[in-house]
């Protein structure tokens, strides 16, 4: 009898002191890198985040920033910093003024030049096909505008008209050559249709996510 009460009192005590411990788990060991998030943005700040909320946001981090961003800034700022975000030695910068068709000529022909001299630079690309994009957006009401006088559906064909003229000129010769024209055009399209995409995600993550995002992102994008 008396061994087992021992034995009782034993579990009893070791239940009772392991209780505490059970109920107030400290969450900075289950989850790394949570404990600098709660300190500045934890139920004890201003904004009084819960830790499941910092979780999310830390699990979403991971997934939308490229890990090696402070790295990459490190060595990019200094590069933009002495030879300018567009690389001016190889490229002048893109022009920010015009007309819409000015601008959508601009753009475009911007990202010829940057895969021609520069390569695959994704993200001097992100930034002119969102440039491309935001003119041919600019162009178009340009366009709406001048055509409501017109006979419905104008729009469209004046639009078609001013890309392949844009096109025309751009490629030379080689807008001539068979089957070149679809080719060119469906290209033009594309780069704006990823600018599009990338404009819907800055408007939500700010325009930093193109230099920041990570590589999952820009795949899906």
């Amino acid at each position: 009898m008396r061994g087992r009460a021992t034995s009782g009192d034993g579990v009893s005590q070791a239940s009772t002191s392991s209780s505490p411990a059970s109920s107030r788990p400290d969450d900075t060991l289950v989850t790394p890198g949570l404990a600098e998030p709660r300190r500045l943005y934890g139920p004890d700040t201003k904004y009084h985040l819960s830790d499941q909320a910092l979780r999310e946001v830390l699990d979403l981090s991971r997934q939308c920033i490229r890990p090696d961003l402070i790295e990459y800034l490190q060595g990019a700022l200094y590069r933009w910093k002495t030879a300018g975000f567009w690389l001016q030695a190889k490229l002048s910068e893109p022009a920010a003024k015009g007309t819409g068709r000015e601008k959508l000529f601009n753009a475009y022909s911007y990202i010829c030049k940057l895969e021609n001299q520069i390569g695959d630079d994704q993200i001097r690309n992100r930034v002119a096909v969102v440039m491309l994009h935001t003119a041919y957006e600019q162009a178009c009401k340009e366009w709406r505008h001048c055509s409501s006088q017109k006979p419905k559906g104008k729009g469209r064909g004046d639009a078609t008209t001013v890309i392949d003229d844009i096109l025309e000129e751009l490629h030379g010769d080689c807008w001539h050559q068979g089957g070149r024209q679809q080719q060119l055009r469906s290209r033009f399209h594309d780069k704006k249709r990823f600018g599009k995409r990338w404009i819907i995600l800055t408007r939500r993550l700010g325009m930093s996510i193109l230099i920041a995002c990570s590589p999952k992102v820009a795949s899906a994008v």
